[in-house]
């Protein structure tokens, strides 16, 4: 019926309803309960959309979104189907997948705050700007499941995304400097990632 509660949230409040009960329920054990069975839920959620006849790819991609409700995972997988082959796609996808691969190098770069005092090129400035102009709107947009608007906001990052690459030494000498620019890519992964998870998809086949 699409009711976007938190699984996590339903399995947890499942499990205390046991415990009104006076069945004692430890807390590793609670843990171990909400964990397994949020995969086995997710696991039939995937059966379901494969048996619609959804690719495996979009389907993969849609489950690695971090969203809490299942609905919001049925949409993207349908969406990305559907939207498979479209330039805006490809341009969320290429995006996505560029910044992704060098954050990729620097587990910690996600975790860390962008500092605008060290950037020295105006390519840098340009994607600050962008990734803030862009957050907001796609953030909403897959608030209300919206998701070819938020496709439409992600591939609007390309052209930055594209002339940060043709400007800017990722991997600068300068620790400072590097690590600031690995933490700006992270940001840019991370924001396109809420959408989906875009290095799942077959490369020439978005």
């Amino acid at each position: 019926f699409n009711l976007r509660f938190p699984l996590a949230g339903l399995l947890t409040a499942a499990v205390d309803q046991f415990e009104l009960q006076g069945i004692d329920v430890d807390g590793e054990c609670r843990e171990g309960i909400v964990d397994e069975t949020a995969a086995f839920v997710r696991e039939r959620l995937q059966v379901l959309l494969l048996d619609e006849g959804l690719p495996f790819p979009s389907v993969e991609a849609a489950l690695g979104a971090p969203a809490a409700d299942l609905p919001s995972l049925a949409v993207r997988a349908r969406g990305f189907a559907a939207m498979a082959g479209r330039e805006s796609f490809q341009d969320a996808v290429i995006a996505y997948n560029r910044c992704a691969a060098l954050a990729a190098k620097d587990p910690a770069a996600g975790e860390r705050s962008v500092d605008p005092a060290l950037f020295s090129d105006d390519a840098e400035r340009e994607l600050a700007a962008a990734y803030e102009a862009a957050r907001g709107p796609l953030l909403g947009a897959l608030d209300n499941l919206e998701l070819e608007s938020a496709i439409d906001v992600a591939a609007g990052l390309r052209p930055a995304v594209d002339r940060y690459f043709d400007a800017v030494l990722v991997m600068d000498p300068d620790d400072a400097v590097r690590a600031n620019r690995l933490a700006q890519l992270a940001a840019v992964t991370g924001l396109i990632g809420r959408i989906g998870a875009f290095g799942r998809l077959p490369l020439g086949q978005t």
